[in-house]
């Protein structure tokens, strides 16, 4: 009888080739013809559900969000219509999102700003 099981992980994210599930075992086990009625039922169960679980995940993957980039206080000021002065005010660069870097500069992240704007 031909067994489908859970696989095994060569490494994160992928199915090594001496896994129960790989293409290459399961073509060069026993021809198709050879299992019974109850076999192949079986089989086709088996297989029909780890296709709908693999549709299920490609389908709802999600690409990975673009990284966070960080503006300098005049691509903030500008972005937000705001004047470069009144920005730079630590009350102000603070309500806004900003934060100061290593260099001591004041950073706006993208994703803040853009969160600010649509409130």
């Amino acid at each position: 009888m031909l067994r489908v099981s859970k696989p095994t992980r060569a490494a994160k994210g992928q199915v090594s080739e001496s896994s129960p599930l790989s293409m290459s075992s399961i073509l060069s086990g026993p021809a198709l013809e050879a299992l019974s009625a109850n076999e192949l039922e079986t089989l086709y169960t088996q297989v029909a559900a780890l296709e709908a679980d693999l549709r299920a995940r490609l389908l709802t993957r999600r690409p990975a969000p673009p990284p966070d980039r960080a503006l300098t206080l005049d691509e903030a000021a500008g972005m937000l219509g705001m004047t470069r002065a009144w920005l730079s005010r630590k009350a102000n660069w603070q309500r806004v999102g900003g934060y100061l870097d290593q260099d001591r500069r004041i950073k706006f992240p993208m994703a803040t700003l853009q969160a600010y704007i649509h409130r």
